[in-house]
């Protein structure tokens, strides 16, 4: 048995395999005792589903992850999740088009991917007017029937002579 007071060397030894990120460590202690582990590395991935949205629509974000003890989401427009260590799905509302970048953290170090939401704005067509008169020219004290046909209006009302006439 070898005393800790004669012990003169300690051996270790730490390589990284690419591209899968291990990291494997090796040990060498007193008494020919030695340690061999690997720390892999956390995966991450996120899709949004849709990819593009009308303004005021929602996207799910859905987010995997291995070898990871956290995971966070971060949108460009400020907006933070924190998910499960495996992942998960977020439900997102951009009002503008947002960048999400899907974080995982695990003891191999931490990995991040990003997934786009375009949000296009809605935008309501120019409203149109038609007006007919019925007959179109009359003799004073006759009367003459407008007809008055609008779409995408809120509001339409149709003036002359002295004071508005509202239309129903």
């Amino acid at each position: 048995m070898t005393k800790a007071s004669n012990c003169r060397h300690f051996n270790w030894t730490i390589s990284w395999m690419i591209p899968s990120i291990l990291l494997s460590l090796l040990f060498a202690g007193c008494g020919g005792k030695s340690f061999t582990g690997t720390i892999a590395a956390p995966t991450v991935g996120v899709v949004a589903n849709p990819t593009s949205i009308a303004s005021g629509s929602s996207s799910t974000l859905t987010v995997t992850a291995t070898n990871a003890t956290q995971v966070s989401v971060a949108g460009s427009d400020g907006t933070t999740y924190t998910l499960q260590a495996s992942g998960g799905t977020q439900v997102v509302t951009p009002t503008a088009t947002t960048t999400y970048t899907a974080t995982a953290t695990g003891a191999g170090g931490n990995v991040s991917a990003p997934a786009t939401v375009t949000v296009t704005a809605i935008t309501n067509p120019a409203p149109t007017v038609t007006i007919v008169a019925n007959p179109t020219s009359i003799v004073s004290g006759s009367s003459s029937t407008l007809t008055v046909v609008a779409t995408n209006a809120t509001q339409v009302t149709v003036t002359g002579g002295t004071s508005p006439i509202p239309c129903r």
